[in-house]
C-alpha cells in the first residue's frame, strides 16, 4: 500500500523511505520527532520535523516545520562529526 501510495505521489524512492507499523508504535516514534498526527477522511494530516540522527542512533538535532536552511543543516552535522 505504501509503494502504491509512493507511486501515486511521486515519490523519489532513492530519496523517501516509507515505513509503518501498529498504532502504537506509530505513536511512539512520531512522539520522539515531535510530530503529531491526525487521521482526518483517509488521509494523515501531521506536522513536520526534520532530524539529525547521529551515528549511534540518537538524535542530535531536530528542526520543526520547515524554516531551516541547508547551511544550518551543514553546520550541524560539521559540529556533530
Amino acid at each position: 500500500m505504501l509503494k502504491e501510495h509512493a507511486q501515486h505521489e511521486g515519490a523519489d524512492l532513492a530519496v523517501w523511505t516509507f515505513a509503518t507499523g501498529v498504532q502504537p508504535q506509530i505513536k511512539e516514534l512520531t512522539g520522539r520527532f515531535s510530530v503529531h498526527f491526525q487521521p482526518e477522511a483517509g488521509t494523515i494530516s501531521h506536522g513536520l520535523a526534520t532530524a539529525l540522527i547521529s551515528r549511534d542512533g540518537k538524535i542530535v538535532k531536530l528542526w520543526r516545520g520547515n524554516g531551516w536552511t541547508p547551511q544550518e543543516v551543514i553546520a550541524a552535522v560539521s559540529t556533530s562529526l
